[in-house]
C-alpha cells in the first residue's frame, strides 16, 4: 500500500512499488552491510568470550560469589543508558576516551568513522552482552555429570578430547539457544546505536532504518517493506544457525532411539 503521513487514512494500493524503492534505495544497502558486519562481529565475540568466561569460571574453585556481579552486570544496563555512557566516553570536550584517541590515535573524530567506528560500536555491545552468553553456557556446565570426566580421565583422555567429546557436546543445546537469542537481538538493535550515532554514517541498523523511513519520513508502506524482509532475514537466518548448531544433536538422538 502507498501509505504516507499525508494519505494515511486513505492508503492506495500500490503493488511492489514499496520494494522496488526500497531496492533502488542506497541507505538501504548500507543498512543492510552495517546490519551484516555488526551481526556477525558482535555474536563471534560474544560466543567467543562468553563460553571462554564460562569454562574460566566452571572450572574456578573459590571466589564465584565475588566474580558474578562484575560479569552480570553490564547485561543489567538499559541499553539506552550504555548509549548515553559511551556517548560521554567520546565527547569531544570531556570525554576520556575521547581524549586518548585523538592524542595516541591522532584521530580529530572521537566519535569514529568508518571501519574504526564499526569496532568500536561492536566492542560496546560486546562488552553490554557477552554476560548473556556467559550465564546459558556457564548453567549448561554445571548440568553436566562430574563422573563423565572421570571416567574420560581413567580411560586416558586428555584436555583436548574431553572437549571436543564432552563438554563441547554437551553444551551446544544451550550455546545454540544463546546464538540464536542474541541473532534476534542483534538484527533489530536501536537504543544504544541511536543514541550514539543516530543512524548517521551509515551507522544503522535495519530497525533504526525503519524508524527513519516511517516517523521521519513519513513514508509508512516503504517501512513496512523493509519490516517484512526483516521478518525474513530474522526467519532465514534462526533457521540456518538452528540447523548447524542443533543438526548433529537432533541426529544423535534419532540414531539412539
Amino acid at each position: 500500500m502507498d501509505v504516507n503521513i499525508h494519505n494515511f487514512n486513505e492508503p492506495r494500493f500500490n503493488g511492489l512499488n514499496n520494494y522496488s524503492r526500497l531496492f533502488l534505495d542506497v541507505n538501504f544497502w548500507s543498512t543492510l552491510n552495517f546490519s551484516a558486519v555488526y551481526l556477525a562481529g558482535c555474536l563471534l565475540l560474544e560466543t567467543v568470550f562468553g563460553f571462554a568466561l564460562a569454562l574460566l569460571v566452571n572450572r574456578c574453585t573459590a571466589g564465584k560469589k565475588f566474580w558474578f556481579p562484575f560479569l552480570l552486570t553490564p547485561m543489567m544496563i538499559a541499553p539506552a543508558m550504555v548509549g548515553i555512557m559511551y556517548l560521554g566516553h567520546f565527547d569531544s570536550l570531556t570525554g576520556n576516551l575521547a581524549y586518548y584517541i585523538q592524542t595516541l590515535l591522532g584521530i580529530s573524530d572521537p566519535l569514529l568513522t568508518g571501519v574504526l567506528g564499526q569496532i568500536v560500536l561492536i566492542l560496546i555491545d560486546t562488552w553490554q552482552w557477552t554476560p548473556f552468553i556467559f550465564l546459558l553456557v556457564y548453567a549448561a556446565l554445571q548440568a553436566v555429570p562430574s563422573d563423565v570426566y572421570e571416567a574420560a580421565t581413567i580411560d586416558g583422555a586428555n584436555a583436548w578430547q574431553m572437549f571436543g567429546k564432552i563438554t563441547f557436546p554437551l553444551v551446544r543445546p544451550a550455546l545454540a539457544v544463546a546464538m540464536i537469542f542474541r541473532t534476534l537481538d542483534l538484527i533489530r538493535t536501536f537504543d544504544h546505536l541511536y543514541i550514539i550515532k543516530g543512524g548517521a554514517d551509515g551507522f544503522g541498523t535495519l530497525s533504526i532504518y525503519i524508524y527513519q523511513t516511517a516517523f521521519q519520513g513519513g513514508d509508512f508502506g516503504k517501512a513496512s517493506a523493509v519490516t517484512f524482509i526483516l521478518f525474513l532475514l530474522l526467519s532465514w537466518a534462526v533457521r540456518i544457525m538452528f540447523r548447524i548448531l542443533m543438526g548433529r544433536t537432533l541426529s544423535a538422538k534419532k540414531e539412539t532411539t
